[in-house]
């Protein structure tokens, strides 16, 4: 693998995770704010689901930085 891929990767792990990191927080800050009526058929997408994928991303960030092959 070249450095480039694992440069590349690292970088969409870390922006990925801050974007499910302030997507999630935008909805926890106007979760009771929206005046929205949910249907059983809908999948409700939760902020604590989205903070737990960013952590993931951010996990799985660290690992690639740590795992990356010395050039």
């Amino acid at each position: 693998m070249t450095r480039g891929f694992w440069k590349l990767m690292l970088l969409f792990l870390v922006g990925g995770g801050c974007l499910f990191l302030v997507s999630g927080g935008l909805l926890a800050a106007t979760l009771q704010s929206l005046d929205l009526t949910i249907h059983d058929r809908y999948f409700v997408i939760l902020p604590s689901r989205l903070l737990l994928f960013a952590a993931f991303l951010f996990v799985s960030a660290y690992i690639v930085w740590k795992a990356r092959v010395p050039h």
